[in-house]
């Protein structure tokens, strides 16, 4: 997986996750990536700061301040919202995910956004087919319906 940092020709800054170079190329060339903020499609990669590897350092007990539950609590949240996102700007095609993002892949449909279900050899299908398809984790129960 790569990550780049990307604008539109608004100058929206944003990031975009890639399978790799190949992977942003073609989504980019055939306008798959739309900025988050004007939905344009003239999208560039702009310059990001390296990651450097460093050996890990072991924290001490009074290092390690968050607790897991407050992580966990970061993590549902941000997971939340996440859904929220995708609910409210992608159309929901249900089961009808693989077919829909193959027509919209060759034209037979407009270009939009979709969310939906789809199998793991269906995903796996549209992936050999060039067709980019994200599982996402499933949205979090609410915690009053938590045991």
């Amino acid at each position: 997986m790569i990550i780049y940092d990307l604008a539109c020709n608004q100058d929206h800054k944003f990031e975009g996750w890639f399978q790799n170079r190949a992977d942003f190329d073609n989504q980019a060339k055939t306008g798959m990536i739309a900025c988050p903020v004007c939905n344009s499609s003239l999208v560039r990669r702009v310059p990001s700061a390296h990651h450097v590897n460093k050996p890990a350092v072991k924290p001490t007990a009074s290092a390690m301040t968050p607790e897991p539950m407050v992580e966990q609590g970061r993590s549902r949240e941000l997971l939340k919202q996440l859904h929220s996102y995708i609910e409210d700007t992608f159309d929901n095609v249900g089961s009808q995910f693989a077919e829909e993002a193959r027509r919209i892949h060759h034209g037979e449909a407009e270009e939009r956004g979709i969310r939906g279900t789809a199998t793991g050899e269906e995903v796996k299908a549209l992936k050999e087919e060039g067709i980019p398809a994200l599982p996402i984790p499933a949205k979090p129960v609410e915690e009053d319906q938590l045991n």
